[in-house]
């Protein structure tokens, strides 16, 4: 799935509301992403700060699974100094694979000194 694709109540987060409103039309070809942050306010958020030729906007992320805000997170902050539109064309991946582990390591079983038998020879 594309960045661009994701939804937070079938509204599409990116790109998000940019913030002073008046302003987001500035926003061109030459907007790059400047720095990422996580909220927890009254609700956890990705907050998004981009460089315009004209300044900087401020804009804020939110996802129907709030467990996915790290892993967009995460994407976001590898793209930092790229372009707006480059970074709506990245995949990520909301459901990465776990890591599988190898067989347990058996240890054979040994009574604990308090348990164990004295031999009866006399």
């Amino acid at each position: 799935m594309r960045i661009r694709d994701l939804v937070w109540r079938g509204v599409a987060v990116w790109p998000p509301e940019w913030w002073p409103p008046k302003h987001a039309v500035m926003i061109d070809i030459n907007s790059v992403l400047k720095e990422v942050g996580i909220q927890d306010i009254r609700h956890r958020y990705i907050r998004v700060e981009i460089e315009t030729p004209q300044g900087p906007l401020w804009g804020g992320i939110l996802l129907e699974n709030p467990g996915h805000l790290d892993i967009l997170y995460q994407k976001l902050k590898e793209n930092i100094g790229r372009p707006l539109t480059e970074i709506g064309d990245q995949e990520i991946d909301m459901f990465p694979s776990v890591r599988k582990r190898g067989p347990k390591q058996v240890r054979p079983y040994q009574a604990p000194p308090n348990m164990r038998r004295e031999s009866n020879t006399k």
